[in-house]
């Protein structure tokens, strides 16, 4: 993970959020950096799902099956940071991360943007920009939604205030290229 990244989850991460609530981490073997210890002491529960075990991940599960796994509005944060241009169906993963989140909860998602270079880890497919995320989640209350000062990247911080299912998650796909 960019410095940047930390630096603005910092910024925005009120404890309160997730104090003695579920969170749901996707994407989280912690390859350069995590926000777990950031967020994981304030909560009751956290869970930690990648494709790959390593450090971080608690169950193995693709963000695709999170609502066949987890049910619906079974967590009160979502994270997902840098995982996104890595999930070969990312609007599927979307609507999972949707789905799975309390009305009222937050997502935390962090992603690349076009002209960062592609960096296969395991893989790299897209590319987003913030019109692309204002677009996604349009039926949430967006309370931080900025590019990565650094690099080529968006931060959202949103609060679920729709059913998922009032939403759909299509945008134009950016290929890495």
């Amino acid at each position: 993970m960019h410095r940047s990244v930390m630096q603005w989850a910092e910024e925005h991460f009120d404890p309160a959020e997730c104090e003695n609530k579920k969170v749901l981490e996707v994407g989280s073997r912690n390859v350069n950096g995590s926000l777990r210890p950031l967020i994981q002491p304030h909560a009751r529960e956290y869970v930690g799902t990648d494709i790959v075990a390593g450090e971080g991940v608690d169950l193995l599960l693709n963000a695709v099956g999170l609502e066949d796994r987890f049910g619906v509005e079974h967590f009160d944060l979502v994270v997902c940071t840098e995982a996104l241009e890595h999930i070969s169906e990312p609007f599927r993963a979307i609507w999972n991360m949707k789905a799975v989140l309390r009305l009222r909860g937050i997502i935390y998602l962090t992603t690349r943007s076009p002209g960062f270079l592609k960096h296969d880890f395991p893989s790299d497919y897209y590319r987003f920009t913030i019109e692309d995320l204002e677009h996604l989640f349009r039926g949430f209350e967006v309370l931080s939604l900025q590019s990565d000062p650094d690099y080529p990247g968006v931060f959202l911080k949103a609060r679920k205030v729709k059913p998922h299912y009032e939403d759909s998650v299509s945008c134009p796909l950016r290929p890495v290229t």
